[in-house]
């Protein structure tokens, strides 16, 4: 409820700006104000009644161009309105409705009008009206909130990874890691735990090679896709939606995989998850970890985070059988198509 009420007065403040620009202008118009209108502050501000035959704050263009250009934008507005409102980003919601309710208005002027009323004229400043000012504001807040946006990860927070899953039909795929489809060459049964489970694809498959598993994941999205894929298959997965430095490992496994997840995990507590991790993997059980290193595209707006130096996770294994140690480059496709530069660790913990 308290979400819902953030979003109907992030919606309900540019309402109030369009009604009052909307109301501005018929009063204009009802009482034929005139271009010299009124003066305030010594001549600094007058409002008056001025036509604009061009784009925002007079910029020259033709007619049609204009309106064509404003309706595409209007239509890419509408898409990022939609896609920031699932998506969480309240304050990109905002400034996006700030844009598209100045937008519209100016475009209704055109509509029925063939120009833009504009009606504040600021000293040097070229005339406007209240439409551009929201449409000027909401351009900075939308870029100032997309750079944060940009430098924090959507992992760190809960609700944006939930949303993440509701904007993908399947967000990671459901193709197992090439490596985890190794795992019952090393070993053939046994207690299997998936730190970072996602939607399963990973979870899956090793339970239907005939291992016990249990997931876990921050997102519920991800756990109740993932519930979903095994009763569809009749498979039995243990799950937790939790935070995984807040998961209580109350038993040892055969098996712990992580994959695409460790450098997801704030520094401080990077090292004593993966102490957990090994603490809770039985005698010659297996650890599978898959990580991005600081060669990672993503590691420059992500540095609060954990990506990899080349050799420091092999580092964390010391007395561990390291069974496969490689660095690589893959190709990915969820969002835009892109590559993540890779280390996979495959260690046995020897008594």
């Amino acid at each position: 409820m308290k979400g819902a009420k953030k979003i109907i007065l992030i919606l309900l403040i540019p309402t109030i700006f369009f009604a009052l620009e909307s109301f501005i202008k018929y009063y204009l118009i009802l009482n034929k104000i005139p271009q010299s209108g009124f003066y305030f502050f010594n001549g600094l501000l007058q409002i008056g009644f001025f036509t604009n035959l061009n784009l925002a704050f007079g910029l020259p263009l033709p007619q049609s161009v204009i309106m064509v250009f404003i309706f595409l934008i209007l239509i890419v507005l509408g898409y990022l309105w939609w896609r920031d409102l699932i998506l969480g980003n309240l304050w990109q919601v905002f400034s996006v409705s700030l844009i598209i309710l100045g937008a519209l208005s100016n475009f209704i002027d055109r509509l029925i009008f063939g120009f833009v009323i504009d009606y504040i004229n600021v000293f040097i400043w070229p005339v406007f009206n209240l439409a551009d000012a929201m449409i000027v504001v909401g351009v900075i807040i939308f870029f100032v909130e997309g750079f944060k946006t940009n430098r924090e990860s959507i992992f760190l927070d809960q609700n944006k990874i939930n949303s993440a899953y509701r904007l993908n039909k399947c967000l990671w795929g459901n193709v197992p890691n090439e490596y985890v489809v190794k795992i019952p060459g090393y070993i053939k049964k046994g207690r299997v735990l998936d730190v970072g489970c996602g939607e399963g694809r990973n979870a899956i498959f090793l339970a239907e090679e005939g291992f016990e598993v249990t997931g876990i994941d921050i997102s519920e999205e991800a756990i109740v896709r993932l519930q979903n894929s095994a009763h569809e298959r009749n498979l039995q997965i243990k799950t937790f939606t939790v935070d995984a430095n807040n998961f209580e490992f109350n038993e040892n496994y055969d098996v712990i995989i992580s994959t695409a997840v460790l450098h997801l995990i704030k520094r401080e507590d990077l090292s004593k998850l993966i102490l957990k991790i090994q603490s809770h993997t039985a005698i010659n059980g297996i650890n599978l970890i898959s990580v991005f290193t600081t060669k990672d595209y993503a590691f420059k707006k992500n540095r609060q985070l954990h990506f990899f130096e080349p050799e420091e996770l092999k580092n964390f294994y010391k007395g561990w059988r390291i069974l496969e140690y490689k660095n690589y480059i893959k190709q990915d496709y969820h969002g835009k198509p892109h590559k993540h530069d890779i280390i996979i660790l495959v260690a046995q913990k020897i008594g």
